[in-house]
């Protein structure tokens, strides 16, 4: 037996041998069919019609380096032969999930929005939200009136209400609308669509009330998951009678991986303070779980002689320690960084039993490789990036931490100077980790979250250790006693609730220190790879000239690409105007000859719905490297107009807020946010019509509504409709020849008021008045503005039926060349007065000439 284990030792350790990095001379041997495999995906996700013709490619390189390993019997042809394959077997996998040929009974056949009776397994956890649930669901039968039929697919369900009876496993009768899964449109977001196809998942489907969802029995095979899903909704409730809302949140995150009540400034204030990592299941908190169970376990096995006598006592402590360390992977819901550190726990923990030395590079390859395979979405998820490049940062900063020389030597001075000794190696050692990871994940960072921390390395240093050493373990113990010894568990929840808020308040402190953390835009592709490119060349510098000067160079490439772009954008003679897809609402960015920035409006945001100023406007600015706005707008008091705005008053910090004159009638949630910009800082300045036009970097902005007050017109309308549409901000923006009418929601009533002066409302681009419904857009009103192009802010497939065929046809007969931005998502126009650009994200650029008379559009389609 022992020489059985001793052989697999070796072939393991063929593969898993010490790191190939500055300092350390030993192969990466994982690392060549990683970067095969993660080449592929790639080439897959950018690529995915071109697979017949990589195939093609592959199997002639395939058969030439089958030859050259025939004839000539060297590694090199094995090794391009291996390379081939792994890299056209990853290709065409990732390209068959993105892009696949669906059979006549998938569920995308029936994806049309119209209702269809469904009936199904949950094949995956529920995820419960504040009030909505997401429903994992693999259609099997589709029920109608003639019969009923199979179908397939999977399909994300999205049902009002939280279910927390439902469990994975069952079989659900469900009545919901199918559409396809698709992008918003706006330039610089990620793609979720293929990220959802990569999961096999290709629609989505609301479900109307909960009633509409009934079980009718259980399927086989997910006894397993059901049983983990029991213990962690077990453990949901046991923490959910924590009265602190935050304790309890933080709890429920750092135990069981459910962050649904983490509010959004809780959340905040851990990425302010550069502590975010703490509330997702990490490496770090699963390292602690087993060092935990490793310490109990060691100090029990310690009075066995006979396990001291034969050298087991380390073998069998690690290996007794696995089973937990993996149960709280499964019960904290399986997260990528989670299975990670599982996966190097045992890889670890292999090498030990087997007498094999310890291989850190080569147990994070296997690692990363294991989940690529078993997860081809995991390459495009921001937490499996950020957690190997942190841990392969701290991997390469190993070799300058302290050695246990420096403990040795200072023996002769007594326990004071062991003491501090111990807390100088413990501080060396905390600072180069989180120096390290923080390095290493600053360019990822500001690339997807366009924030980065600058007090994180300071923060970590406290709070890191009081969770790791305090607030994790009362939290494991907690849970464990509340299933073992309920009546204990009370107890050891309120210390661990105490000691959770203890945290809070840490973070929360850290978070407040001025410039704590700053935005930035995201940086490009070449950017990133010059940014990894000096801290590479920086790890060994000390011993290479020429390693420093390559970081250096790397460094000034940074700082010439970043700098053109602001250089580019300030010395732009040129007036950009974006309407954003925001879903059903509003948001359009102004950029001004020579950079300035006014946003009009940031979408929806309010209790139920999305936020399209942090989950949209927000990304759309980081990706267009925009960290600071001068201006921006509230057109009225309406949450799919204003709501987004919340997040970027608070991100962004704006000089101004622009505003129509306030009223006694303004929605209590919209005077709320007025005074959040006061306490923010952000100056309010009230527009009306009777404000003389002024001019901002060379455009004129002529306000034409509301009215001021005293004029009563408006006044009246607001107290009899109770709808402050017609009080929106009507601006005209001219640069040139070119006029832009941004238009808010107003409606006919407004329209016909604003007909008094015809000659004011002429322009060559309109923001369709509210959304393109039918009592706005009036024939009169057209003719005056006279449009040569319209953009429509719509949602797709809403349930207003926004823009109304009538509007359309209205625009139609005028001539004007409509854009809707559910459609074709965001449209971007640029003028230098003279001519017009317009480009939808989805469809063809076009350029416009402008003649003299205004309306009068000659189009010319690139």
């Amino acid at each position: 037996m022992s020489a059985l284990a001793h052989k697999l030792g070796r072939v393991i350790s063929g593969w898993f041998r010490g790191p190939g990095f500055p300092g350390a001379g030993h192969p990466f041997p994982i690392g060549v069919p990683l970067v095969s495999y993660v080449g592929g995906a790639l080439f897959g996700w950018f690529f995915p019609q071109a697979r017949e013709a990589l195939w093609v490619c592959l199997a002639v390189f395939g058969l030439l380096a089958l030859a050259a390993v025939v004839a000539l019997g060297r590694p090199l042809p094995r090794a391009a032969l291996l390379v081939c394959a792994v890299f056209a077997l990853s290709a065409f996998r990732t390209s068959v999930r993105i892009d696949p040929v669906f059979p006549a009974d998938h569920l995308t056949r029936l994806a049309s929005g119209k209702p269809v009776l469904l009936e199904g397994v949950l094949w995956d956890e529920p995820v419960l939200g504040a009030d909505s649930t997401q429903l994992p669901f693999r259609a099997t039968f589709l029920r109608r009136e003639g019969g009923v039929g199979s179908v397939q697919g999977k399909a994300d369900l999205y049902v009002p209400g939280v279910l927390p009876e439902l469990r994975i496993g069952d079989v659900l009768i469900v009545e919901a609308r199918l559409q396809r899964i698709r992008n918003l449109g706006n330039p610089g977001e990620f793609d979720k669509v293929k990220r959802s196809h990569l999961r096999g998942v290709y629609v989505r489907g609301s479900v109307k009330e909960p009633a509409r969802v009934l079980t009718v029995g259980r399927a086989g095979g997910y006894g397993t998951l059901g049983a983990i899903q029991d213990v962690r909704l077990r453990l949901r409730a046991f923490f959910k009678t924590v009265p602190d809302p935050e304790s309890r949140a933080l709890l429920l995150a750092l135990i069981v991986g459910d962050r649904t009540e983490l509010t959004e400034g809780l959340q905040d204030s851990f990425r302010e303070s550069g502590l975010a990592h703490l509330i997702s299941i990490s490496g770090l908190h699963v390292s602690l779980v087993g060092l935990f169970v490793y310490g109990i376990v060691k100090t029990a096995l310690k009075r066995s002689q006979r396990i001291l006598l034969r050298g087991w006592l380390r073998k069998l402590s690690a290996a007794l320690s696995l089973p937990p360390v993996l149960s709280y992977v499964l019960i904290a819901g399986s997260p990528i960084t989670a299975l990670r550190a599982g996966l190097m726990a045992l890889c670890f923990t292999g090498a030990l039993v087997l007498d094999r030395p310890a291989a850190a590079w080569n147990t994070l390859g296997a690692a990363a490789l294991f989940l690529l395979v078993s997860d081809p979405a995991a390459l495009f998820s921001i937490s499996f990036l950020l957690s190997f490049v942190a841990v392969a940062a701290i991997l390469a900063v190993t070799p300058f931490m302290p050695r246990s020389g420096i403990m040795e030597g200072a023996a002769g001075s007594g326990v004071p100077g062991r003491l501090i000794r111990l807390f100088q190696s413990f501080l060396h050692s905390s600072l180069l980790v989180s120096l390290a990871a923080g390095l290493a994940t600053f360019p990822l960072c500001a690339r997807f979250f366009h924030q980065v921390s600058l007090i994180g390395v300071l923060a970590n240093l406290p709070v890191v250790p009081f969770v790791g050493w305090l607030v994790m373990p009362l939290g494991l113990l907690a849970a464990l006693c509340s299933i073992v010894c309920p009546p204990l568990a009370p107890a050891v929840l309120e210390w661990a609730a105490g000691a959770t808020g203890v945290s809070i308040r840490m973070v929360e402190f850290f978070a407040a220190v001025p410039c704590s953390a700053v935005r930035v835009g995201a940086p490009t592709v070449l950017e990133m790879l010059l940014l990894y490119g000096s801290f590479w060349f920086a790890l060994d510098a000390r011993r290479s000239g020429w390693r420093r000067r390559c970081a250096a160079i790397c460094l000034v490439g940074v700082a010439v690409s970043a700098g053109s772009t602001v250089l580019s954008r300030r010395t732009s003679r040129d007036l950009e105007v974006t309407f954003l897809a925001v879903g059903q609402g509003d948001g359009t960015l102004v950029v001004l000859p020579g950079g300035k920035k006014l946003l009009v409006d940031g979408g929806m945001a309010a209790e139920g719905f999305s936020d399209a100023g942090r989950r949209v406007v927000g990304p759309f600015l980081g990706a267009s490297r925009i960290s600071k706005l001068d201006w921006i707008a509230a057109s009225h008091g309406h949450p799919d107009h204003y709501g987004g705005l919340r997040f970027v008053a608070e991100a962004l910090r704006p000089r101004e807020i622009w505003i129509g004159p306030p009223t006694a009638g303004d929605p209590l949630d919209y005077q709320e946010f007025l005074i959040s910009c006061d306490r923010l800082g952000v100056r309010r300045r009230v527009l009306c019509d009777e404000l003389e036009p002024f001019s901002l970097n060379g455009v004129t902005v002529e306000v034409l509504n509301p009215s001021c007050p005293g004029g009563g017109e408006d006044e009246g309308a607001r107290a009899a409709t109770g709808d402050p549409n017609n009080l929106s901000l009507v601006l005209r923006l001219t640069y040139g020849a070119v006029s832009f009418l941004l238009t808010g929601d107003i409606e006919r009533t407004v329209e016909d008021r604003l007909l008094r002066n015809p000659d004011g409302l002429r322009a060559l681009v309109i923001k369709v008045p509210h959304h393109g419904s039918r009592g706005s857009s009036g024939a009169a009103f057209l003719e005056a503005v006279s449009p040569g192009v319209a953009v429509v802010s719509a949602g797709f497939g809403n349930r207003f039926g926004f823009p109304s065929g009538e509007v359309v046809r209205r625009y139609a007969e005028q001539g004007a060349l409509m854009y809707r931005t559910d459609l074709e998502g965001a449209v971007r126009m640029r003028t230098d007065g003279k001519t017009l650009e317009v480009q939808p994200y989805r469809g063809a650029k076009r350029c416009f000439s402008v003649p003299q008379v205004q309306g009068e559009v000659s189009g010319v389609r690139h």
